[in-house]
């Protein structure tokens, strides 16, 4: 049986759907949760695919920080609706 990706564990992890993510407290709530998981357990083009769905971002990071950096960065800002 093939791990879940990355954005199918946090939707998974908030019990919603993939979806749903980007949506205001579901946004604010799945944040910290990918925050908390270690950089190496998922490739860096699955943080950077998490960073522009989550947040539309269309400039791809050089690190796993570098998008850990700018989605807590993100939770500074008025969640979109």
């Amino acid at each position: 049986m093939a791990s879940l990706g990355l954005l199918d564990t946090a939707a998974e992890f908030c019990g919603t759907y993939l979806s749903e993510l980007r949506r205001g407290t579901t946004r604010q709530q799945v944040i910290p949760y990918l925050l908390q998981i270690p950089d190496d357990r998922y490739p860096l083009d699955e943080w950077n695919d998490a960073l522009a769905y989550l947040m539309g971002a269309d400039d791809p990071c050089p690190s796993v920080a570098a998008v850990k950096d700018r989605l807590a960065a993100s939770l500074c800002q008025p969640p979109r609706r």
